[in-house]
């Protein structure tokens, strides 16, 4: 594929879009919702089903490398435009702020919503939660879990993901501007080895390696090595080089990965998940990228209207999914006493159990786009003009 093709492939949130990265966006969102519908036996021991299951964390990070990649391709494009900064921020805040503080609202000044979380007997951990609500409202939720070492908010702990968003937002637009362009593949790699370095630092000085997962410093690897190839594929050289070296180290890195993910998957806090571990998740999938804009094989295996539908929503099933999962704690509880007869009672409470929550949280996820979303998307190109 040339390096114009390349370059037209970077589009994020506008009219041309590759649908095979919607698809891709939608099997992101699927694997972390079904990491967080697992349910273990009253003895809190997994089977085969949860173990499968328990791996869909790694979306978070392919969520990562394809934000790392779309940023930086719209960044590069727009480097010279008099109004970079503004139109930048302008597209991110249309795009994500609307149904992130909607859900702040009803978590924190909805008032039937706090009287469901007292009828469910959950006042303590919900006044947990509103005590600190400031770092929701300013995007540090990851930070708040580090020095909390507590990843399980009341059903808000997949908020972290979203902070080092916005961080990676603050810091990186002024990065591109400032750094030459033929030099910005080069910073990525240095941010690339520099965050494995922080996280092998930070595993070896602190009891509590949840940092290592959350902290915006310690996981730039996987936003750096979308970025990396956002860069590359800007020159007629880089797009040679990537096209060259994708398949062999793609392949390398997922077959040291993949022996990861069975033995520490379960434990994304482990030694060989939090040093090496998250940077092989991030060269395996920056290689998938590669791979689906160079080669038409994979976009077709991708051409799922289900699966791009999914990817289109995909902002609001990750946001909403969790909180959705708490509202459905009742028949969460049910399942697990059912399916502990082990069998085809076991199968049963699984199915029902991820059917029902996919099922409620991709109708939540489109009504929100079709409500609230959409007119504020339909926004950016006017504002932005």
């Amino acid at each position: 594929m040339p390096t114009a093709e390349l370059s037209k492939c970077l589009v994020n949130d506008r009219s041309e879009r590759i649908p095979a990265l919607d698809a891709l966006r939608g099997i992101a969102m699927l694997a972390v919702v079904a990491c967080h519908l697992v349910f273990p036996s009253a003895t809190s021991q997994f089977d085969a089903i949860d173990r499968v299951m328990i791996n869909g964390w790694i979306g978070v990070d392919l969520f990562f490398v394809l934000s790392g990649f779309l940023i930086t391709g719209i960044l590069i494009d727009t480097r010279d435009d008099g109004r970079y900064f503004r139109n930048f921020y302008l597209r991110r805040a249309l795009r994500i702020f609307p149904i992130y503080y909607l859900l702040l609202v009803v978590l924190f000044v909805w008032i039937p919503f706090g009287s469901w979380v007292f009828a469910h007997g959950m006042s303590g951990e919900y006044g947990q939660l509103h005590a600190h609500q400031s770092w929701y409202w300013t995007y540090t939720v990851n930070i708040l879990q580090e020095r909390s070492s507590n990843l399980d908010w009341f059903w808000t702990g997949h908020l972290w993901s979203l902070s080092i968003e916005e961080q990676f937002y603050l810091v990186w637009p002024a990065i591109v501007l400032v750094i030459p362009r033929r030099h910005l593949a080069l910073a990525c790699a240095i941010a690339f080895v520099a965050a494995v370095g922080f996280r092998a630092w930070w595993v070896a000085t602190h009891v509590h390696r949840l940092g290592a997962y959350v902290l915006t410093p310690m996981r730039m690897d996987s936003l750096a090595a979308g970025a990396f190839v956002a860069a590359m594929a800007r020159t007629a050289s880089g797009t040679r080089a990537l096209r060259k070296l994708y398949r062999p180290i793609g392949l390398i890195a997922l077959a040291v990965a993949l022996p990861l993910l069975a033995v520490y998957g379960s434990d994304l806090q482990s030694l060989p998940m939090s040093v090496p571990g998250y940077s092989l998740n991030a060269v395996v999938f920056a290689a998938a990228i590669v791979w689906l804009l160079d080669d038409p094989r994979p976009r077709r295996w991708l051409d799922s209207k289900f699966l791009r539908r999914i990817g289109r929503v995909s902002y609001g099933s990750y946001l909403y999914h969790l909180p959705l999962i708490g509202v459905c704690v009742a028949l969460r509880t049910r399942l697990m006493n059912f399916g502990d007869a082990g069998g085809l009672a076991r199968i049963a409470a699984h199915t029902v159990w991820v059917s029902s929550v996919v099922a409620l949280t991709l109708v939540v996820a489109a009504i929100s786009y079709r409500l609230i979303e959409k007119p504020f998307l339909d926004m950016k190109n006017r504002v932005t003009s």
